[in-house]
């Protein structure tokens, strides 16, 4: 395989969950520390991008936005630059569910002649758990410099193919106090379940 960064996207405001999403409980970690460890045997070029004071303890390299609180086009402008590799894995920060093995699925249909491959989880488009190939870094500097926020409009101009997510834990973006409720119910279950087997065994 092509050389691999990764970028997990760790710097929104997470106005519609009222708390930081980074910093979310999820087992004995957060949201970001469990991404983290999904992502930890891939490679060892790893980058979060969003705020150095908030995120520094977490031990990785932090891109900060060239212009703050402006989504993730102006995030990834601001991050693409300082990659060195031929492939890049951006993540968002809320899809804890996401494994190891679901990651290689994608990096293994990763095509040379496409810029971009992305998950989609119910019929919904996930450009935010996608690979980009360093040639889709010129649309998003282009995206910077004329001020364009919108992410599907960047892609518009890219080659992408989407892969259909098919791992155990679903793939919701946790945008809600709701959908965080959902999915830790969800993981709850799936641990008791796993506990009752082993008792079984």
């Amino acid at each position: 395989m092509k050389s691999l960064s990764i970028i997990i996207l760790a710097g929104g405001k997470s106005t519609r969950m009222g708390s930081d999403k980074a910093f979310l409980p999820w087992g004995n970690t957060t949201f970001l520390g469990q991404i983290i460890n999904a992502v930890l045997p891939l490679t060892s070029e790893i980058y979060l991008s969003g705020d150095d004071a908030r995120l520094h303890d977490f031990g990785l390299p932090v891109i900060q936005d060239l212009r703050p609180n402006e989504g993730p086009v102006t995030a990834l402008a601001s991050c693409f630059p300082q990659i060195k590799t031929e492939l890049v894995l951006v993540l968002s920060c809320d899809v804890p569910q996401i494994k190891t093995q679901d990651l290689q699925v994608l990096l293994n249909t990763v095509k040379p002649d496409l810029d971009m491959t992305m998950f989609s989880f119910q019929n919904r488009a996930l450009p935010l758990v996608a690979v980009y190939g360093r040639r889709s870094f010129t649309a998003f500097e282009a995206a910077f410099q004329h001020r364009e926020r919108k992410l599907f409009n960047v892609l518009e101009k890219l080659k992408t193919q989407t892969i259909v997510f098919d791992g155990e834990g679903g793939l919701e973006n946790v945008n809600t106090r709701k959908d965080f409720e959902k999915i830790s119910q969800r993981k709850s279950e799936k641990t008791q379940s796993c506990t009752k087997e082993k008792k079984t065994l």
